[in-house]
């Protein structure tokens, strides 16, 4: 039986409750072809739904003068409407006997009940008349006498939190209204693409080869509204596959405030040079993800130094899994439960992309550190981490549905909390020269720039100005060589000589502090969670062709194990070194 927001609310009737809160996804139409619902909004979906079983329903918003009573054609209530003819008065309290009533049966539906009963912590405080109208939907949800007469109120919240008195107080009961499932979809698709005005196909058609079927399947994560509007805005033309992806990224953008991208990679693991270590692990994990075994990791974590590729091999990896890519941003808001609401947004739009690739940039900063005491934002802090790690709970129950990678650039920030949640560490560290000189055409490759035969690529990443380079900084220096073989040619797109890459280099300052990147690199390295996953090792171990970055010289051994004690010396001095800097400073 498929689960809807109906069933759910039938199920919380027979446990007693008699008051519901809906959330999320509460502006879409609303379906379900076998109760007899029609494409509709939620309010007339209600109406339609608990006319059929007899009840009497009534809408208050707070734009409306009254009550507004509903009466769908199909209702079985009967007698009349008792929200009928109650005046203009707005007060809630006035509707506290009609719920009461034993003699008929009745639902109120409470419109934006986000703005009537907003959230309220800690400094903010409602207005007299917002604090009157908590109490009175408290009250309800409360209210012996309307339990008994199994009357119900359902509260309908758009964008905000609802006040933590109704939500935290168990006498509602909230349900997320989520995203259409691919049934759904599948209906409304049919529906659509079988309209006409009598004579015409009212919307556009899909094109040769693009079935329904098909488009239900790839349509995951939008909004039954979203579907009809882009049916609307070609119906004089035809839709393609490459319009979902189009309305997809929009959509969800939209949904989530900005908080998620949605994108859909285009390149493989043939697209990144180097990272041999990272890329081996990953083609073990694609097979296991195809293969669907039981072992399949749900959440890992690559850090490193900034500029080495981290995000970048997320997206190949979302590429050769054949899954969407969504990108967290910072969830923190400036208002009360704002930071909150927007992670369980977001946690709810993952659940209805899934499956998919999960990537959240510098996690120490959009999730934070578990709190050790006051966090000085009221507990927000604590609260996201905690929801967060129930989320990930989940993941761990559904292996092999959605892959959450953490990139963070400052992994001394991690906490054991986090470590212990995400199975695998992956350490990312600066390109050693035998790196740099394989990366530099590749990187000329994506820049759409040839090189000359005569590059030295040895010579330069030998450079002691290359000492610690990233990736993000060898893209600047094929940069600058391309602007100067333009310059010296006067044509655009010139080939790079061995010149203009080695004077572009030598030419290139290194900003940013080697002494913290050596210590990024070193608790990287510190937190791997296997020796196959350094960059120098493969399963088999130490592999033949591998080159060991210069300040890990002295702490790997022959064989290519990191010697622990030496490490946390070395880290412990790097420590005190960056410690007087800032007394310093």
């Amino acid at each position: 039986m498929r689960k809807t927001i109906f069933s759910q609310i039938e199920e919380g009737i027979k446990g007693g409750k008699t008051a519901f809160i809906l959330e999320f996804n509460t502006n879409d139409r609303q379906l379900l072809l076998e109760k007899g619902i029609y494409p509709t909004s939620l309010h007339l979906a209600l109406a339609t739904y608990f006319g059929q079983k007899g009840y009497h329903c009534g809408l208050f918003s707070p734009g409306l003068a009254e009550v507004q009573e509903l009466n769908p054609p199909d209702s079985n209530a009967t007698g009349n409407n008792p929200f009928r003819m109650q005046g203009t008065n707005k007060s809630l309290n006035l509707y506290t006997p009609i719920l009461r009533r034993k003699d008929t049966k009745v639902v109120l539906i409470v419109q934006y009940a986000d703005l009537l009963a907003p959230v309220a912590e800690g400094s903010i405080f409602l207005q007299p008349e917002q604090q009157i109208v908590l109490e009175t939907l408290h009250r309800w949800g409360a209210d012996d006498a309307i339990r008994q007469a199994q009357n119900i109120v359902i509260l309908i919240s758009y964008e905000g939190g609802v006040n933590s008195l109704l939500t935290r107080s168990g006498v509602y009961q909230t349900i997320q209204i989520p995203l259409p499932d691919e049934a759904t979809r599948h209906e409304f698709i049919h529906l659509l693409l079988n309209l006409t005005d009598g004579v015409n196909r009212k919307y556009a058609k899909l094109e040769d080869g693009f079935t329904a079927e098909e488009m239900s399947r790839v349509s995951n994560g939008l909004r039954l509204i979203d579907i009809e509007a882009l049916f609307r805005s070609r119906s004089d033309s035809v839709i393609k596959r490459d319009d979902i992806q189009t309305i997809k990224s929009n959509a969800i953008r939209e949904m989530a405030g900005g908080l998620v991208e949605v994108v859909e990679p285009i390149e493989g693991f043939e697209s990144i040079a180097g990272l041999e270590s990272v890329k081996e692990y990953f083609k073990f994990l694609k097979w296991m993800f195809q293969n669907g075994s039981p072992a399949v990791p749900y959440a890992m974590i690559l850090a490193g130094v900034p500029g080495s590729g981290k995000s970048k091999l997320c997206s190949t990896l979302a590429k050769e899994l054949n899954l969407p890519l969504l990108i967290l941003r910072n969830l923190h808001g400036p208002f009360v439960g704002q930071s909150e609401a927007n992670l369980e947004r977001v946690l709810r739009i993952v659940e209805s992309m899934s499956p998919c690739v999960v990537l959240i940039e510098e996690i120490d900063q959009g999730i934070g550190q578990r709190g050790t005491g006051l966090s000085g934002d009221s507990g927000t802090t604590n609260r996201m981490s905690q929801r967060f790690w129930e989320a990930l709970g989940s993941s761990q129950k559904n292996r092999g549905k959605n892959l959450w990678i953490g990139t963070s650039n400052r992994p001394d920030l991690l906490d054991t909390a986090m470590l212990d949640r995400f199975q695998v560490i992956i350490p990312f560290l600066h390109p050693t020269p035998r790196e740099v000189s394989t990366l530099l055409p590749v990187i000329a490759k994506q820049i759409n720039r040839k090189l000359a035969d005569d590059i030295d690529l040895i010579s330069i990443s030998n450079l002691p100005n290359l000492y610690l380079p990233t990736v993000r900084g060898l893209v600047e220096i094929m940069t600058s060589a391309a602007q100067r073989a333009d310059y010296e040619s006067g044509i655009v797109n010139s080939t790079i000589e061995n010149k203009h890459l080695m004077a572009a280099a030598r030419d290139y300052k290194i900003t940013y502090d080697v002494i913290q990147h050596e210590y990024i690199a070193l608790k990287a390295v510190e937190m791997v969670s296997f020796s196959s996953l350094l960059p120098w090792m493969s399963f088999n171990g130490k592999r033949p062709d591998a080159e060991i970055p210069s300040y890990l010289q002295e702490i790997v051994d022959p064989d290519g194990y990191l010697d622990t004690s030496k490490l946390s010396a070395r880290i412990r001095e790097l420590e005190q070194v960056l410690f007087s800097q800032k007394m310093m400073h």
